[in-house]
């Protein structure tokens, strides 16, 4: 006999890609954004999911992952971050820097 026993952390996992993670001032980046809950149960899913571009702008994706364009106006290097919020109040995040030339 055997028993199958799954193990159910509770937090999100969080993925944050560039396109392209030196691009030019003025032309957008596309940032690629995965959330899921591995074995959450029944009741259990993505609630929100925030993307901050390490500038002061930000956009909601709402519950669904998916692409997200930004512009970045200045030179330098930014750090991106996911944050995925589940309906149990766990979160995590995941960063990606860019190099904006």
């Amino acid at each position: 006999t055997s028993t199958n026993i799954n193990v159910f952390s509770g937090k999100p996992s969080v993925g944050i890609t560039a396109g392209n993670d030196n691009p030019t001032v003025g032309t957008a980046v596309t940032l690629a954004v995965s959330a899921t809950i591995p074995g959450a149960p029944t009741g259990i899913s993505i609630q929100s999911i925030r993307v901050t571009f390490g500038d002061g702008g930000s956009a909601d994706l709402g519950a669904t992952p998916g692409n997200v364009l930004h512009t970045y106006i200045q030179t330098g290097s930014y750090t991106a971050t996911a944050t995925a919020t589940a309906t149990n109040g766990q979160s995590a995040s995941a960063s990606v820097t860019l190099y904006v030339k």
